[in-house]
């Protein structure tokens, strides 16, 4: 079955990384840079139902689906979700961080993210033991 029936390069849509090095305001693109449509908007379009957690660039979001914004986005207000009771059906999204908080020692640095990392996998069983979606995308990120 062929879901997608467009196919679109990165030099079609203008974008081959994450950072605009002709901008000094916005070192980083935003969703509103992209385009043409994504993979999950194509997917979204034909009538599945789409989860993404923390993949860069879709905020704002131009779909109708359950998304937890990256931290590499910003802009959107006191959560970073979209799906006004994401945080009510997957009760452990309640506390969720966005980032690790960095602490004074390399061995404390190292026991938050680990911590932050069995956070994140505990999120992401809850979400697909719900079997709610049909494409899921989850990314663990930390960097240094």
């Amino acid at each position: 079955m062929d879901i997608i029936s467009n196919r679109y390069y990165p030099d079609e849509h203008g974008l081959c990384g994450f950072v605009d090095f002709n901008s000094k305001k916005q070192p980083l693109y935003s969703r509103n840079e992209i385009k043409h449509p994504t993979f999950y908007d194509m997917i979204k379009e034909k009538g599945y139902d789409v989860f993404l957690f923390n993949l860069p660039f879709t905020y704002l979001t131009s779909i109708d689906g359950d998304i937890v914004y990256s931290w590499v986005d910003y802009g959107y207000d006191d959560e970073p979700y979209h799906s006004s009771n994401l945080k009510k059906r997957f009760i452990k999204l309640k506390n969720i961080e966005v980032f690790p908080d960095k602490t004074e020692s390399a061995i404390e640095n190292l026991k938050e993210m680990r911590s932050f990392f069995v956070k994140r996998i505990d999120i992401f069983e809850e979400i697909l033991e719900s079997s709610e979606y049909d494409l899921y995308f989850f990314l663990i990120s930390v960097t240094d």
